[in-house]
């Protein structure tokens, strides 16, 4: 292996010497190489590459001994570091997976500091030789690995860096408003000494710790999440700890936001030159514009407002009060339009495929940055000042409204209302972000647009049956998948099964809820998009950012006329 010159070793990389690419060291070292190149606080560490990982699996899930010796000299390097006194001055190391593609993560503060997770695994370093000092480490890199290629499939990399002791606190922020997309840091911080007694009610406090008692490394984390928000062309979260009064950021990532603030935030990096706008449609969820889709209450100043509470998720829904999650799960499988009352916790746990019509989230929330769980959600609002009393099955609010199950309830995420009643709702305009999204959508338009699969394109459900198919075009429907994850893994199977029986016309069928689904279609011969009439926004996003793998001949569907008024 070379160590010096021009060649670049093959299974493992340094974090500061150049932005590496995440195809090569996965997302998360990728982003934490570009820290480094920016000259911000990241701990001493480096990458086992994508390219280790693939020589384990080949070696049976054994670690070659190439690739060990290659890492044994990196942690030997790493450490002869710690010793001169570089990086975060502790004797641990952090062992974190590093996967190709990342997908938006919820807001919260796992992982940081000495906390281990499906993600994560520490390790202390201890003294003799080499092959027993090192044992620790390798069983952390072969776990994360088995997890990976159990539940995900795919190859990924691994960073093992310093692990800062955290004597201060810990925390993330996050370069905007996750709920609207509005610039301004929003920044949740935990001070050592309340680890192990938060207060999840003491809203505000932990950020004015970190503002008032620790005024400089404030300062340097919103300069720092500005900064990465411009070198990543999107919304950026950053974890950090405070170790003695110094600030080392641990992971940066794009968090889950709501479909609004999604599409703000890829409108203001449009107009502010960081990205261009197919890269920004790219950044846009379809769920997004299946929320800003849903209806809207056509008078809200007629309703008799219960609560102000705050938006969590689009939308505005009607229906029945119900207290009990596992209840309105049922009730809404059933088809019936009920409004779930219940603490973010407990509603968190229960509410995912039979979403109820609308969710109305009470008492104080149950992690920092509130219930960004929800935040994929229709017609999901948070009232901090409703109080639920299970015993007598009833919620009152700090104004003094009574609520009871059974009660009529119109909900609005958007603008955070519960009203008393049955609002009429009517379809939602676009606001002026979502329009030049829109404009944009049509003027990058890659395949026809349907409101119903035409008779010449036969629906598939199944790889089974695509590989029977037999015929030139056809039209994937996965509305059969129960969840976003299902449909995923049987959009990729069956567009390998289609294109390997000779389909030469791709079409895909969304079904009538996205249920928080954000479809990636692989490349391919796609020439149509069918979808509902509740989902004409989120098709023209589809129909725009479509992977061609050839230039698209002439289509025999023609959009239809609802199609294009949507």
């Amino acid at each position: 292996m070379a160590r010096t010159g021009s060649t670049r070793p093959r299974f493992s990389r340094r974090l500061d010497c150049g932005i590496e690419s995440a195809a090569v060291v996965g997302e998360r070292s990728a982003a934490l190489s570009r820290m480094h190149s920016l000259g911000l606080p990241v701990p001493s560490g480096f990458a086992i590459t994508v390219d280790a990982f693939r020589a384990w699996r080949a070696a049976g899930e054994a670690i070659p001994a190439d690739v060990w010796s290659e890492v044994s000299w990196r942690l030997e390097e790493l450490t002869g570091a710690l010793g001169r006194g570089h990086g975060a001055p502790t004797s641990s190391l952090a062992v974190c997976a590093s996967p190709p593609e990342r997908p938006p993560e919820p807001l919260s503060e796992r992982g940081i500091g000495r906390a281990e997770g499906r993600d994560q695994v520490l390790v202390e370093v201890p003294g003799g030789p080499p092959r027993h000092r090192w044992a620790d480490v390798r069983r952390a890199v072969e776990t994360l690995w088995r997890r990976h290629a159990e539940n995900m499939g795919d190859a990924t990399a691994v960073i093992v860096h310093h692990l800062p002791g955290g004597s201060s606190g810990h925390g993330v922020i996050v370069s905007r408003d996750p709920a609207t997309g509005s610039p301004g840091a929003v920044i949740s911080f935990t001070p050592a000494g309340l680890l192990d007694q938060r207060e999840p009610n003491a809203e505000g406090v932990e950020p004015a710790m970190l503002r008032h008692g620790l005024p400089d490394v404030h300062q340097a984390v919103e300069e720092a999440a500005v900064l990465l928000e411009t070198a990543f062309g999107d919304m950026c979260a950053i974890r950090f700890v405070v170790d003695r009064g110094e600030v080392w950021l641990l992971d940066a990532f794009v968090p889950e936001r709501s479909g609004s603030a999604a599409v703000r935030v890829a409108v203001d990096m449009i107009d502010e030159g960081f990205v261009g706008v197919q890269d920004a449609l790219r950044r846009i969820p379809l769920w997004a514009l299946e929320q800003a889709q849903a209806p809207v209450f056509a008078r809200p100043r007629e309703l008799e407002v219960v609560s102000r509470a705050r938006p969590v998720a689009p939308g505005a829904a009607v229906g029945a009060a119900v207290f009990d999650p596992l209840e309105a799960s049922e009730r809404a499988a059933a088809g019936e339009a009920v409004v779930l009352i219940a603490p973010a916790a407990t509603a968190e746990e229960v509410v995912d495929q039979w979403a109820p019509s609308a969710v109305v989230l009470a008492g104080p929330p149950p992690r920092p940055f509130g219930c960004s769980a929800f935040a994929k959600r229709l017609a999901v609002c948070h009232a901090l000042d409703l109080v639920i009393d299970h015993e007598h099955e009833s919620a009152r609010t700090a104004s003094g409204h009574a609520l009871h199950p059974g009660d009529p309830l119109s909900v609005d995420g958007r603008h955070g209302l519960v009203a008393a009643g049955e609002a009429r709702l009517v379809a939602a305009p676009p606001d002026a972000h979502l329009a030049r999204v829109l404009q944009w959508c049509d003027e990058l338009r890659r395949t026809a647009i349907s409101g119903v699969a035409p008779a010449a394109w036969p629906r598939v459900a199944t790889p089974e049956a695509a590989r029977e198919l037999g015929e030139p075009r056809a039209l994937i429907d996965l509305s059969r998948e129960p969840d976003a994850e299902g449909r995923t893994r049987g959009l990729r199977e069956m567009v390998a099964a289609l294109l390997g029986s000779g389909v030469s016309e791709l079409g895909l069928a969304l079904p009538d809820r996205l249920w928080a689904w954000d479809p990636r279609p692989p490349s391919g011969p796609w020439r149509l998009v069918v979808a509902a009439p509740g989902l004409t926004w989120a098709a023209r996003l589809m129909a725009a950012r479509m992977p061609l793998d050839k230039a698209p001949a002439p289509s025999s569907v023609a959009p239809t006329a609802a199609s294009q008024r949507g």
